[in-house]
């Protein structure tokens, strides 16, 4: 259940600090490093698990974005959170990682990953009405597996892709596998294609939008 008290201790601090975060481009990497890691600190007395993005690229307004790290079970603190923002001039507040453009490489760590490189296969999870049994294949699997940033790399990489919300709320089992021969390849279809076959498969994120006006 989330916590009005704890939520209002959060933005009360970032309200301290907001025009700290605004020149963080300005300052040293030592310095932007620590006050990232106090961004995180702050928002953890909140909830722990719950993680932020900043953007201070975005035009007119800065964002801070709160996520759920894809897990659905933390929606409601963040929808919660973000409901409890103030109004201040130079930012926007965002509940949820929104699709981004994965044209290009996707670099994690030490995992470099290409959206043409990954075909998937995807079927109704038994056990879970309206979630998906997600299969990725990936060309020089074995190589790039290795890492032992993988799975977070492919979570990263899926979550961007998708969005939060349609990550945490229509994938039920992710496998990652090596590409398959020719005659199978032509069974999978481009990862391109997984957002809009997961808008159409999802159940749970149909009932979404409803879902949200029963939290406060």
């Amino acid at each position: 259940m989330p916590n009005i008290k704890k939520a209002q201790s959060f933005w009360m601090w970032f309200m301290c600090h907001e025009k700290v975060y605004l020149n963080l481009e300005n300052v040293d990497e030592y310095e932007k490093d620590a006050w990232l890691d106090e961004l995180l600190n702050q928002l953890h007395k909140y909830n722990k698990d719950l993680g932020c993005v900043l953007n201070l690229m975005n035009g007119i307004h800065a964002e801070l974005i709160i996520t759920a790290e894809g897990n659905f079970k933390l929606f409601e603190d963040v929808l919660f959170l973000v409901n409890a923002s103030p109004m201040l001039e130079d930012w926007d507040f965002i509940n949820f990682i929104y699709p981004n453009d994965v044209t290009g490489a996707f670099i994690y760590e030490d995992v470099i990953l290409y959206r043409d490189d990954i075909y998937f296969k995807a079927r109704k999870n038994n056990k879970r009405l309206g979630l998906l049994d997600l299969q990725l294949f990936i060309k020089d699997f074995k190589c790039v597996s290795q890492s032992m940033h993988f799975n977070d790399a492919i979570n990263l990489f899926l979550l961007n892709l998708l969005g939060e919300i349609d990550f945490a709320t229509a994938i039920g089992k992710l496998t990652v596998k090596d590409m398959l021969v020719a005659p199978g390849k032509k069974r999978l279809f481009k990862l391109h294609k997984l957002p809009e076959f997961v808008s159409k498969h999802s159940m749970i994120r149909c009932l979404f939008p409803a879902m949200r006006g029963f939290i406060f």
